[in-house]
């Protein structure tokens, strides 16, 4: 009998083992799986985790695209001290050696940013398990961040949001809590339904912390607490934050735009921008790059509501795009599609432009579309009631 039972229990430790390995490591054979767990828990708040000196990890992503380059894949948004090194990734005993991609605009720093690419063991895929990343002799246990389904991009798929944008990282006293104000009110009035942004919150005065954690509230601020490793990597490490929103959104949002703090999309017909994407998207068009227009600050209306051009000879990009489309997004392009047969397009100006909003010291202006006076009322009101909610 003592026999019996101590055979029953190593019967049950093993059961219990199994079941461990299968929810860790299985087969999903519907992506609708992955695509509810992705929209209906609380999105995951990635940040910096060193394995050495030489390379620091901010999020990651099991990403079964049918790719150009394969799939699937394991990956992982990093910054790295441009040498030669060896990475594994670890999935339980199988061992994949990792393919490093780096960014296109690193602009020569000591580090840059990079996708660590560990191709996925046959018939695995992660759902609930840590993936070891090795240099043979450092090792960090990384949980995916992410999840980015095959069905991702149907145009039948439901998404949380049909348009949401991402912004870089904010520091300093570049922008006060008014303008914030101004800045997402006048998206919202534009069709945006989220924004996400990188900042430093703590760093931040306390007037414009009370306006990001109000948005907050209302969940059309989607905030990373982003802290910098390292200091030699180009403009706050901005691609690692490009392409983190970028992967962030898969699944999640229909369009996604790429813009900085003083930029908003304006079409030139009088529509929200939800309706502008649909006409001018379909299923073989990536990203659309879309052309700046540089707009003279007035302080007499809302900074968002002017539309006098500014005379400029920058001709700066940026892009909205189709996220399951993309593989790696720039500041001013598309850099790779997942697809090599994906489109990635300049938009004509005649359909839409990007206002940039500065102080200038031109005195050669001339009126342009004035489609942003027409908003100039209700932002205002809206302004104001947001003002005296948080006592800006």
């Amino acid at each position: 009998m003592r026999l019996f039972g101590k055979l029953q229990l190593i019967l049950i430790v093993v059961l219990l083992s199994c079941l461990k390995l299968f929810f860790d490591f299985t087969i999903i054979p519907h992506d609708v799986h992955l695509r509810a767990k992705f929209t209906k828990q609380t999105h995951p708040k990635p940040q910096f985790s060193k394995l050495t000196d030489n390379l620091f990890i901010f999020s990651s992503f099991v990403d079964t695209r049918n790719g150009n380059m394969g799939f699937p894949f394991f990956r992982i948004i990093a910054i790295m001290r441009f040498r030669h090194y060896k990475y594994y990734c670890l999935f339980k005993s199988r061992q994949t050696h990792v393919q490093i991609y780096v960014m296109a605009e690193n602009h020569g720093r000591l580090y840059g940013a990079c996708i660590l690419n560990c191709r996925i063991p046959e018939r695995i895929i992660i759902t609930n398990s840590k993936i070891a990343l090795t240099d043979g002799n450092n090792k960090l246990d990384i949980v995916p961040t992410y999840y980015i389904t095959a069905g991702s991009g149907n145009s039948s798929a439901t998404y949380a949001y049909n348009y949401t944008i991402c912004l870089p990282f904010l520091y300093g006293h570049f922008y006060s809590a008014k303008y914030v104000i101004e800045m997402v009110e006048m998206h919202k009035l534009l069709g945006v339904q989220q924004i996400t942004l990188y900042t430093t919150k703590r760093k931040l005065n306390n007037v414009v912390q009370k306006v990001l954690n109000y948005y907050e509230a209302e969940s059309i601020l989607d905030v990373i607490d982003f802290e910098q490793p390292i200091k030699d990597v180009w403009n706050h490490a901005q691609l690692v934050v490009i392409n983190d929103c970028l992967y962030r959104n898969m699944g999640r949002a229909k369009f996604v735009s790429f813009q900085d703090w003083d930029e908003i999309i304006m079409p030139m017909q009088n529509t929200d921008l939800i309706s502008f994407f649909r006409n001018i998207f379909n299923a073989s068009i990536a990203s659309y790059q879309i052309s700046t227009v540089y707009i003279n600050y007035d302080p007499n209306y809302p900074s968002f509501a002017n539309s006098v051009e500014a005379k400029s000879k920058r001709l700066d990009t940026k892009c909205v795009l189709q996220p399951e489309m993309v593989f790696e997004q720039g500041i001013h392009h598309t850099s790779r599609v997942i697809q090599d047969h994906y489109l990635a397009l300049k938009l004509p100006s005649n359909k839409a432009v990007l206002h940039r909003y500065a102080k200038y010291t031109y005195t050669q202006t001339f009126p342009i579309n004035t489609i942003p006076l027409r908003y100039t009322k209700t932002l205002s009101r809206n302004c104001d009631m947001v003002s005296k909610k948080i006592y800006v």
